[in-house]
Parts: structure tokens; C-alpha cells; sequence
């Protein structure tokens, strides 16, 4: 099938060249060199030369302002023409890969599910284990500083304390596994109990999300906010 995406008029055509019609190459099945190939080819030497063409064009009055809009118009044109010949060229690959796309989606969505199970009965775990060893952690350092106290007070050398008890991995969020890992984190939420309570100055017409959001996570405490506590959970699997 012979192809024609001379847009410019007989004028434009003759001067840029444009009526030369270019051998095509053959686009062979799932080769990407061999279509490529095929649409610069096509559309390569006519796209250069409308780039020319307009690169030199001056608009003074409104009879070449009137050309330049028909040039942008065929721009659009052969614009269009290179996405419908793209398309083309990708439907035989699209009918084979979108139905084995579907097909990929319907067998993942169980492994969704078994994945969005098992994160929300981790959460409460995670963050209760999380929190136990954050406690312990500043309990021992409350029992170090109370040394030290204790010590200064009746004025003898300091010496050096020892480290506090080294904690589980679990107390830094981090949980390992044979499969992989898990890192919790606990992540802020907020939810307005009294819109009317709420400064201006984290309003709009509504709520200002993103101004609130910076608020929160910057610890600053926000009438008609209530702050809760979230986990944040992501695993890796191992390579």
C-alpha cells in the first residue's frame, strides 16, 4: 500500500522536496530495528523539513499569520499520521500481550489478597513490639543518666557505662525472615473531629490536606485534629 503524508501544499511540497515518495523498508514480526527503520523512513525527511520550513518562516501580517496556522495544522496532521501508523504496526502485539496482561492481573489478585491479609493482622503486632522495645530502650538510658546522677552526686569518677542491652532487631522496625524482610515504621494519621475548631490558616474553601499533613508529621498540634498512630509496612524479598 503506497503511503502519502505530503501535508504541505504544491507550493511548499515542490520547494521542500516533499513530493518524493521514499522506499519503505519491510517491518518484520516482532522486530523493533525493522519498524523502527520503516517509520523514520516515512516520516523522518518530511519532519525535518517541515522543521526547517518553520524554523525559516517569518509571520509580518495576517496573510502569513494565516500560513503559519495551516502549517501548524498540517504539523498536527502528520502528527497524527505517525500515531495512527504506530498503531498499526503495535495491533498484532497488542492482541498477544493484552489478553496474557489480563490473564496475569486475574492470577496476581488472590496473591494481592493473601498479601493485604496478612499486613493487616502483622500491623497491630508490629507496632505493639515496636513500641515494647522503644519503652525498654528508654528505660535503660533513664537508669544510665540516673547513674550518672547518682554518681556525680557523691562525687566520685565517672566511668564509663556500659551500652545498654543490645535490643532485638524488631526494636529498630526491621523483622528478618527466610524469605526476606519487613520494616515497620509508624507513620502519622489525622482525622478532623471539629472542622468549625481548625485555624484559617490550614483552610481553603476545604481543608488544606497538605498543609495539615506538614503540620502533623512536623509534630505541631492542630485544634479539631485528632493524631493517631499508623504502621507503615514494606518487605523485600530476597535476590
Amino acid at each position: 500500500m503506497k503511503k502519502n503524508y505530503d501535508f504541505f501544499d504544491t507550493k511548499d511540497a515542490k520547494s521542500s522536496g516533499l513530493s518524493v515518495k521514499p522506499k519503505l523498508p519491510v517491518v518484520k514480526k516482532f522486530d523493533h530495528q525493522s519498524a523502527c527503520a520503516y517509520m523514520t523512513q516515512l516520516f523522518g525527511a518530511q519532519i525535518t523539513k517541515m522543521k526547517k520550513a518553520a524554523e525559516k518562516f517569518t509571520v509580518r501580517d495576517e496573510k502569513s499569520m494565516r500560513r503559519a496556522i495551516e502549517m501548524i495544522n498540517q504539523a498536527k496532521k502528520l502528527a497524527n499520521a505517525v500515531k495512527k501508523e504506530k498503531d498499526q504496526i503495535k495491533r498484532p502485539y497488542l492482541d498477544f500481550t493484552q489478553p496474557l496482561d489480563k490473564m496475569a492481573r486475574s492470577v496476581n489478585a488472590p496473591l494481592d489478597e493473601v498479601m493485604t491479609i496478612l499486613n493487616i493482622k502483622i500491623k497491630p503486632v508490629a507496632l505493639a513490639i515496636k513500641r515494647e522495645n522503644e519503652a525498654k530502650i528508654r528505660e535503660a538510658e533513664a537508669a544510665r543518666l540516673k547513674q550518672l546522677e547518682i554518681d556525680r552526686k557523691k562525687s566520685v569518677a565517672i566511668q564509663p557505662m556500659p551500652a545498654p542491652i543490645p535490643m532485638s532487631p524488631a526494636s529498630t522496625g526491621v523483622f528478618n525472615t527466610k524469605e526476606g524482610s519487613a520494616t515497620v515504621n509508624t507513620v502519622k494519621t489525622w482525622t478532623v473531629v471539629d472542622f468549625a475548631a481548625v485555624p484559617r490558616k490550614y483552610k481553603r474553601t476545604v481543608l488544606a490536606e497538605d498543609v495539615i499533613e506538614d503540620a502533623v508529621q512536623n509534630g505541631i498540634d492542630i485544634p479539631g485534629v485528632k493524631v493517631s498512630e499508623d504502621i507503615d509496612l514494606k518487605t523485600r524479598v530476597k535476590s
